[in-house]
Protein backbone atom coordinates (compact mmCIF):
# COMPACT_ATOMS: atom_id res chain seq x y z
CA UNK A 1 0.00 0.00 0.00
CA UNK A 2 0.91 3.74 -0.99
CA UNK A 3 1.32 6.30 1.75
CA UNK A 4 1.62 9.85 1.44
CA UNK A 5 1.55 11.94 -1.51
CA UNK A 6 2.23 10.42 -4.90
CA UNK A 7 3.72 13.75 -6.54
CA UNK A 8 5.96 16.59 -5.20
CA UNK A 9 3.89 20.29 -4.53
CA UNK A 10 2.75 22.47 -7.48
CA UNK A 11 1.02 25.86 -7.72
CA UNK A 12 0.12 25.46 -11.29
CA UNK A 13 -3.28 24.50 -11.27
CA UNK A 14 -5.28 21.95 -10.28
CA UNK A 15 -6.56 20.24 -13.65
CA UNK A 16 -3.06 20.71 -14.87
CA UNK A 17 -1.64 18.70 -11.68
CA UNK A 18 -4.10 15.70 -11.75
CA UNK A 19 -3.29 15.41 -15.64
CA UNK A 20 1.23 15.52 -15.36
CA UNK A 21 0.33 13.09 -12.93
CA UNK A 22 -2.13 10.90 -15.41
CA UNK A 23 0.72 11.03 -17.76
CA UNK A 24 3.82 10.30 -15.62
CA UNK A 25 1.53 7.13 -14.70
CA UNK A 26 0.04 6.41 -18.32
CA UNK A 27 1.65 2.71 -18.05
CA UNK A 28 -0.49 2.36 -14.75
CA UNK A 29 -3.68 3.54 -16.42
CA UNK A 30 -2.96 2.55 -19.95
CA UNK A 31 -3.82 5.77 -20.82
CA UNK A 32 -2.08 7.82 -24.15
CA UNK A 33 -1.45 11.29 -24.46
CA UNK A 34 -4.30 12.21 -26.29
CA UNK A 35 -6.91 10.27 -24.05
CA UNK A 36 -5.31 12.07 -21.05
CA UNK A 37 -5.29 15.49 -23.46
CA UNK A 38 -8.87 14.70 -23.61
CA UNK A 39 -10.24 14.38 -20.48
CA UNK A 40 -12.39 16.45 -18.98
CA UNK A 41 -12.60 18.84 -15.60
CA UNK A 42 -16.76 17.73 -14.12
CA UNK A 43 -16.06 19.55 -11.41
CA UNK A 44 -13.88 20.53 -8.50
CA UNK A 45 -14.89 20.38 -4.76
CA UNK A 46 -12.24 21.88 -1.53
CA UNK A 47 -12.98 20.92 1.88
CA UNK A 48 -12.45 22.64 5.09
CA UNK A 49 -9.14 21.27 5.29
CA UNK A 50 -7.71 22.45 1.64
CA UNK A 51 -8.02 18.59 0.53
CA UNK A 52 -9.08 19.32 -3.27
CA UNK A 53 -11.06 16.51 -5.00
CA UNK A 54 -11.42 16.83 -9.01
CA UNK A 55 -14.34 14.95 -10.86
CA UNK A 56 -12.99 13.87 -14.35
CA UNK A 57 -15.19 11.71 -16.54
CA UNK A 58 -14.12 10.48 -19.99
CA UNK A 59 -15.91 11.33 -23.08
CA UNK A 60 -15.37 9.83 -26.46
CA UNK A 61 -17.61 11.07 -29.71
CA UNK A 62 -19.57 13.46 -27.27
CA UNK A 63 -20.72 10.61 -24.71
CA UNK A 64 -19.55 9.32 -21.22
CA UNK A 65 -17.40 6.28 -21.26
CA UNK A 66 -19.76 4.26 -19.11
CA UNK A 67 -18.25 3.49 -15.08
CA UNK A 68 -15.29 6.05 -16.24
CA UNK A 69 -15.21 8.84 -13.93
CA UNK A 70 -12.05 9.18 -11.58
CA UNK A 71 -11.80 11.29 -8.38
CA UNK A 72 -7.98 12.94 -7.86
CA UNK A 73 -7.27 13.94 -4.62
CA UNK A 74 -4.64 17.08 -3.90
CA UNK A 75 -3.62 18.20 -0.88
CA UNK A 76 -3.38 22.11 0.12
CA UNK A 77 0.55 22.15 -1.29
CA UNK A 78 -0.97 21.04 -4.68
CA UNK A 79 0.61 16.95 -4.64
CA UNK A 80 -1.76 14.55 -5.88
CA UNK A 81 -2.14 12.38 -2.67
CA UNK A 82 -4.95 9.18 -4.45
CA UNK A 83 -6.90 8.34 -7.81
CA UNK A 84 -10.45 7.07 -6.85
CA UNK A 85 -12.84 5.43 -9.64
CA UNK A 86 -11.62 3.91 -13.00
CA UNK A 87 -10.60 5.32 -16.09
CA UNK A 88 -10.89 3.55 -19.56
CA UNK A 89 -7.74 2.55 -21.26
CA UNK A 90 -7.90 2.65 -24.76
CA UNK A 91 -11.55 4.43 -25.65
CA UNK A 92 -10.45 6.39 -28.09
CA UNK A 93 -8.64 3.07 -30.14
CA UNK A 94 -11.80 1.91 -32.86
CA UNK A 95 -13.19 -1.37 -32.04
CA UNK A 96 -11.20 -3.83 -34.12
CA UNK A 97 -8.78 -1.76 -34.62
CA UNK A 98 -5.11 -3.54 -33.69
CA UNK A 99 -5.19 -6.83 -35.95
Amino acid sequence: MLTGPLTGPSSAPSFDIAKDFLRSERALYGLSDAEIDSLELLGESLSPTGLRMLRVPQVFNGRPVFLSQTRILLDPAGRVRATLGPLAPGPASPVGAGG
